[in-house]
C-alpha cells in the first residue's frame, strides 16, 4: 500500500493545470547572427522585417539554436527571441 493521498494529489494537479490553462503559448522569432536577419516561416530564407519572420514554438526554436551551437557556429549562430505579440498580450492582461 502506498502512503500517497490521491485526492490531495489530484487537487494539486488540477490547481496546476488551472494555473497554466489560460497562459498563451509563447512563440519565438529566430535571429541569424550570420545574416543579421530573422528566419522566415518554416526556416525558408531570411527577412529584415519582424512582421515577415516565422513564429516557432519553444521546442523548434531551442532545437535550431542547439543545432547551430553543436555545429560550432556560435558567432554565426541563432538566437531565439520571444515574439513581440507575446509582450503585447502580457501588457493587456
Amino acid at each position: 500500500m502506498s502512503n500517497l493521498d490521491l485526492p490531495r494529489v489530484g487537487a494539486a494537479l488540477e490547481a496546476r493545470i488551472a494555473a497554466v490553462r489560460d497562459r498563451p503559448v509563447i512563440l519565438y522569432l529566430l535571429w541569424s547572427h550570420e545574416r543579421k536577419e530573422w528566419w522566415r516561416p518554416s526556416g525558408r530564407g531570411y527577412t529584415p522585417a519582424i512582421s515577415e519572420a516565422g513564429r516557432y514554438n519553444r521546442f523548434a526554436a531551442m532545437e535550431a539554436c542547439a543545432i547551430a551551437a553543436d555545429a560550432g557556429l556560435l558567432e554565426k549562430g541563432v538566437t531565439m527571441v520571444a515574439a513581440p505579440e507575446h509582450f503585447a498580450w502580457e501588457q493587456a492582461v
